[in-house]
């Protein structure tokens, strides 16, 4: 799972973003990309865990080129 933070004080800006592989029951793995204050949309069902974890890696560097800082 991948928490990250977005602030600047002077634009007003206070954004959390999550990015989390969860397994489901049918033994494949889905990625949930989403704002922390929100229900997590675009949930992506993949059927192995390896595809799962990529598309949590291409949201994260989404995020970082829209200026969330690397953890």
């Amino acid at each position: 799972m991948a928490y990250l933070t977005r602030t600047d004080p002077n634009r007003n800006i206070n954004r959390f973003y999550i990015v989390q592989v969860t397994p489901t029951l049918f033994g494949h793995a889905r990625v949930r990309p989403g704002a922390a204050r929100q229900e997590p949309c675009g949930m992506t069902h993949m059927e192995r865990h390896d595809d799962a974890q990529a598309a949590e890696r291409r949201s994260i560097k989404r995020r970082l080129r829209h200026g969330y800082p690397a953890i």
